[in-house]
């Protein structure tokens, strides 16, 4: 009886489940959390401005088509966020040698690793469902 209760829904309005809404809006505010500290850079050395300016309007618009395509449950776009975001960190500590930024990347990273998890599951599921007949009651 307690199985019936537990039944997954695969209902388009299913919204028990928020791993991808927090996946997006976790890229959104590192994207946030970027701009805010190129801002500071600028700030800081006038003479970069420029580069800075260029540097954080591109992070952002690449930030922004994957935190919507997230949203729209893309897993290329889960997995290149994930992939973005990972990969700036590891430039942040190798190449430059600082920790900068690295609470923030761990915690969006973890937000994306459960986005991507239930993006997958959200997928598997609509593909069990396309090719499971139709039996009638």
């Amino acid at each position: 009886m307690s199985d019936e209760l537990e039944r997954k829904s695969l209902s388009v309005y299913d919204y028990s489940d928020k791993s991808i809404a927090h996946a997006w809006i976790a890229v959104l505010a590192y994207g946030g959390l970027h701009v805010f500290g190129a801002t500071m850079g600028a700030f800081r050395d006038p003479a970069t401005t420029g580069l800075v300016i260029v540097d954080a309007v591109i992070t952002s618009v690449i930030l922004g088509f994957l935190a919507f395509g997230i949203h729209r449950k893309s897993r290329l776009a889960v997995a290149l966020a994930l992939l973005f975001i990972v990969g700036t960190q590891l430039y942040v500590w190798i190449g430059l040698r600082s920790i900068t930024g690295t609470i923030v990347s761990v915690i969006v990273t973890g937000f994306l690793l459960r986005g991507a998890k239930r993006i997958f599951e959200n997928h598997r599921e609509l593909q069990e469902s396309k090719t499971q007949p139709i039996t009638p009651p």
